[in-house]
């Protein structure tokens, strides 16, 4: 950590003027030393300037203006600013560099806002600040994760299972080092189970029952799993019921549509496919009596008496 925050302060120092400088003090006594390079880097650096009297010395002077101008509206906050001014430098890696260094500059502050917040209770507008992180730089959005607390992570996990943001929650501690995402296994099994029960009363019973089996992966003794596997489980039975009972009264054709609706929920189910079978081999047969009445109603008629 130290290392990257001596390179953003060692990079800043080369955009701006000497009167300005103080505004890159370090706060902690660790980085004074980084401090010290920079300030050899700076007086280094003034043998490459350009002369004055050289033609490119106005136009480098416009640029280290421009630099300076963008580095400061960054230092007050204003990062909108900042890459607008950056974008009138003509020195092409000038520019990108100053670009980078904003946006790398912006998401270190984003992150020290985050943790701020988490720290002192803000944590509702930290959330949503974490959020806009995770889309800007997933990368380090994975290294913001890796450094709280458990108490701060735990939170973050039960809101976004709290808002229906089951799927976050998961990713979330698929990104935690695996050492650390064993302790977080019953709150993993908790986002399962809940989106299981969002499914099941959204009528995707296929999809509810494969979440409540891998919520009991992680944790074999969920009751929200376990419900939501009785109630599927409840539905199908439900539905072979309804099947028999048609396949009784000769519907052939509900019978076959009740089994296949309980395939459907639960695909490894033997009982439904072995009825499905039983009942369109009897339908075929039932048809081919039909076709063969239909072409020879006189054969028909003579079997009958």
């Amino acid at each position: 950590m130290f290392f990257n925050d001596f390179q953003e302060k060692t990079y800043l120092a080369m955009f701006i003027p000497a009167h300005d400088r103080f505004l890159l003090l370090p706060k902690r006594w660790t980085r004074y030393f980084g401090l010290a390079v920079i300030s050899c880097l700076i007086f280094s650096g003034c043998a490459f300037l350009p002369h004055q009297n050289s033609p490119s010395a106005s136009s480098a002077q416009r640029a280290d203006y421009s630099s300076s101008l963008a580095v400061q509206a960054l230092l007050g906050g204003n990062e909108k600013k900042a890459l607008e001014l950056s974008q009138s430098i003509k020195d092409t890696k000038k520019r990108e560099a100053l670009i980078a260094l904003i946006k790398d500059w912006s998401l270190d502050r984003q992150s020290q806002i985050i943790r701020s917040g988490l720290e002192k209770e803000d944590k509702l507008a930290a959330f949503g600040l974490l959020l806009e992180f995770k889309n800007k730089s997933p990368d380090r959005y994975r290294d913001l994760l890796l450094v709280l607390t458990p108490k701060e992570l735990t939170w973050i996990l039960h809101h976004e299972i709290n808002a229906n943001q089951e799927k976050l929650a998961i990713q979330t501690m698929n990104l935690l080092q695996p050492y650390k995402r064993l302790s977080f296994n019953p709150m993993i099994s908790s986002s399962y189970a809940h989106l299981s029960s969002r499914r099941f009363w959204g009528r995707r019973y296929n999809e509810s029952l494969k979440l409540a089996a891998q919520s009991l992966d992680y944790n074999p003794s969920n009751k929200t799993a376990k419900e939501m596997t009785k109630r599927v489980f409840a539905i199908r039975e439900a539905k072979i019921r309804g099947g028999l009972v048609a396949f009784r009264h000769q519907h052939l054709h509900k019978a076959i549509r009740l089994w296949k609706w309980a395939l459907a929920i639960d695909p490894s189910n033997d009982e439904a496919k072995k009825y499905i079978l039983e009942a369109q081999e009897l339908l075929k047969k039932v048809e081919n009596i039909q076709k063969q009445s239909a072409q020879n109603p006189h054969a028909a008629q003579e079997g009958t008496k």
